[in-house]
C-alpha cells in the first residue's frame, strides 16, 4: 500500500501514514495508529526509520504476519546507487522501533529467466526496467519475498514478479497480457491456512461396544 492510499489493518489495529508537504516538498512525519479495542478514545504515533522521505523514495506501506513492514524502491532507479529496502516494526514502545530487514541494489539483481528476451541481459540494461516496477505485497509466508508488478506504458505486457531479498534473484510469477494492468491499491492476497482441518470426534453412540463375556463393558454400559 503506498503512502497515499488509506489505511492498513495490522494485529487488530489501523495504521495511517502521516504525509505533510506537496510534490517534492512530501515528508513523512510518522504513522497514526487507532487501537479501537483497547483505546479507542486516542490514537497512537510512530516515528517513521531514519531518512524515509518521498523525496528520494517511493514509500509502500503493508503486513506480514501480523508486523507492520515499509517497502522502500528508490527514486534514483537508473542510478547504480537504486535499491530496494525492507523495513519492519520490531515494537511499538517508546514511538516504535525500527528494524531493516533487507537491501538491495539494482546493479546486483540477478534475473532467473530471459522472460524480457535478451533486452535486460545486456551489461547495463538491466536498470531500464526498474522504473516500470511498483510494489504490490509482501508473501504471506515468506518474510524474503515481496511481489512486484512490471508494466511499462509503451508496451503490452502485465508481469507480475517475485523477488527474493536475500537471493536477489528476480523472476517471473504470471504473465497475461490481457489483464489489464491494476493498481497496487486494489492487490489483497488471498491465502490458505497452513494448519490442518480439525475432524470432529465421532459421537459416543457411534462407538462400538463389547459383548464379550470376559468381563468387558461398552462405554454405554459406564
Amino acid at each position: 500500500m503506498s503512502c497515499r492510499s488509506g489505511v492498513i489493518a495490522c494485529s487488530g489495529m489501523l495504521h495511517w501514514v502521516w504525509v505533510e508537504g506537496e510534490g517534492e516538498n512530501q515528508t513523512i512525519e510518522g504513522f497514526v495508529v487507532f487501537d479501537p479495542f483497547h483505546s479507542s478514545e486516542q490514537c497512537h504515533y510512530i516515528d517513521p526509520p531514519i531518512d524515509l522521505s518521498p523525496q528520494h523514495s517511493v514509500i509502500s506501506f503493508g503486513s506480514f504476519q501480523k508486523r507492520l513492514r515499509i517497502f522502500q524502491k528508490s527514486r534514483h532507479s537508473l542510478d547504480e546507487a537504486g535499491s530496494y529496502t525492507i523495513w519492519e516494526l520490531k515494537d511499538y514502545s517508546n514511538s516504535g522501533t525500527w528494524c531493516m530487514k533487507h537491501k538491495v541494489h539494482f546493479k546486483d539483481i540477478v534475473l532467473k529467466e530471459l522472460f524480457f528476451g535478451d533486452t535486460f541481459k545486456k551489461p547495463g540494461r538491466l536498470k531500464l526496467l526498474f522504473p516500470f516496477v511498483i510494489f504490490l505485497a509482501f508473501h504471506p509466508n515468506d518474510s524474503k519475498i515481496v511481489f512486484l508488478r512490471y508494466a511499462p506504458p509503451y508496451r503490452r505486457v502485465n508481469y507480475i514478479l517475485s523477488c527474493n531479498m536475500r537471493t536477489r534473484v528476480l523472476k517471473v510469477v504470471d504473465n497475461d497480457k490481457h489483464i489489464r494492468p491494476i493498481p497496487a491499491t486494489s492487490v489483497f492476497l488471498f491465502v490458505q491456512q497452513l494448519w490442518p482441518t480439525p475432524v470432529p470426534p465421532l459421537p459416543l453412540s457411534a462407538l462400538p461396544i463389547s459383548n464379550s463375556k470376559q468381563g468387558c463393558i461398552g462405554l454405554r454400559d459406564l
